[in-house]
């Protein structure tokens, strides 16, 4: 067997961003199947091109713990204005015509849906190579934009989104979801159940059981100064969707409470980011810090100085399908317990899910239970063996891509 996998913002170690095709290919390799990732060496999240190139030069191969590496080189970009649509369209553009530099050629090809370019070109290579292909429906586009209030449903972008994802469906021999319920919302939109997988994102758990890597001294310095509080780590986007301002809420009525010894650390880049800075300045609210994104291979040591992790959410029923984030894995694999703040049914969690959910009066909860966990910190720690023990059973990698291989020879 040998897998490509289509995925834009694909990194592998040493970077930030997600690493979950990377953590799946490396699992793969053990099995004996090769797997090649088709990535763009521009980290989306930090803004900064990870490779030098040669002139004329517009790709690399690089094999990583036995995962080959194919890296493009594109456009760089600072905002989300029109360099960033050329990036995705050149990437899309490189990633199809690499092809023909690599000397072998794919059974089955993996197209991601980070955006719908990337996805198309999966398919278009898959075609070509006669393999079989895949696509990864990540977060039920363009459904999701919509339930956000981000886009009208009647609107043209979200009318032509709708006819690629149907493409994209009807082009596909698998279609791989991340989490369970969203198989019922594929089926009431006519998609067959057997032609649909599920996998969900996971953790590698040996980074999180070998000796921790000494962070930046810039990080290291945040904590030194917090030593001795309470910490409470959120690591992931800062876009509309995370709900930021509601955990900003919640440290301000911590300092109305003089409940002074919580303090809150939000790691990650995004949108609304700028807005929060602001916002954090003109009202004052000290018991908070800001970091910028770290490589991924320094998350253990940071959820290792944590007391609990946050999964904030804006409230969309979009979300009712379920959910499947990377931070909410790492937290339980650093054996922090976790609190989700969004108005979801509980039965959008897998059941086994020791969780913490925090549907109504969501700022106002959120300073009761971290007092209630910052006054008894034996539960706080129960309730981290929890979690470790729920991804040890369910979400390592290890136990996904046996899930995997399973539905995809089924």
């Amino acid at each position: 067997m040998n897998i490509w996998i289509f995925n834009h913002y694909a990194v592998g170690p040493g970077s930030a961003g997600f690493t979950r095709h990377y953590d799946l290919a490396k699992e793969l390799v053990q099995k004996n199947i090769e797997v090649t990732i088709i990535a763009s060496s521009f980290n989306y999240q930090t803004r900064v091109e990870e490779r030098e190139y040669k002139r004329n030069e517009w790709y690399q191969i690089e094999v990583v713990n036995g995962v080959r590496f194919v890296w493009l080189k594109t456009v760089k970009y600072k905002k989300n204005d029109y360099k960033r649509i050329i990036n995705m369209f050149e990437y899309s553009f490189k990633s199809f015509f690499v092809k023909n530099k690599l000397n072998d050629n794919p059974t089955h090809v993996i197209g991601s849906l980070m955006h719908p370019f990337a996805a198309i070109a999966g398919a278009k290579v898959a075609k070509n190579k006669k393999a079989l292909f895949i696509f990864e429906e990540r977060d039920l586009w363009p459904q999701s934009m919509i339930d956000l209030g981000s886009v009208s449903p009647n609107s043209l972008k979200v009318r032509v989104l709708k006819r690629i994802e149907k493409w994209l469906i009807n082009s596909a021999d698998k279609v791989l979801l991340l989490f369970d319920k969203a198989k019922k919302y594929m089926i009431d939109n006519g998609v067959p159940e057997e032609k649909l997988m599920v996998v969900s994102n996971g953790v590698a758990l040996d980074n999180y059981e070998k000796s921790y890597e000494q962070l930046p001294s810039s990080v290291q310095q945040i904590f030194d100064k917090v030593k001795g509080k309470f910490i409470v780590v959120y690591t992931g986007a800062h876009g509309m969707a995370n709900n930021l301002d509601m955990v900003l809420d919640s440290a301000k009525e911590l300092l109305n409470k003089k409940e002074n010894d919580i303090h809150f650390i939000l790691l990650g880049n995004g949108v609304h980011k700028e807005n929060l800075l602001k916002r954090q300045l003109e009202e004052d609210i000290e018991n908070v810090t800001f970091l910028e994104p770290i490589n991924k291979d320094y998350i253990p040591s940071f959820l290792n100085k944590a007391d609990v992790g946050l999964l904030p959410l804006h409230d969309s029923p979009v979300f009712n399908w379920g959910i499947s984030p990377n931070k909410m894995y790492d937290y339980m694999a650093a054996k922090l317990p976790v609190i989700i703040l969004t108005d979801i049914e509980e039965d959008a969690l897998h059941e086994s899910n020791p969780s913490i959910l925090i549907r109504k009066n969501q700022s106002a909860n959120l300073v009761r239970k971290l007092i209630a966990l910052n006054n008894d910190h034996r539960q706080a720690e129960e309730l981290g063996e929890l979690g470790y023990q729920f991804i040890s059973e369910h979400c390592s990698w290890e136990v996904l891509s046996n899930q995997f291989l399973k539905q995809l020879n089924e």
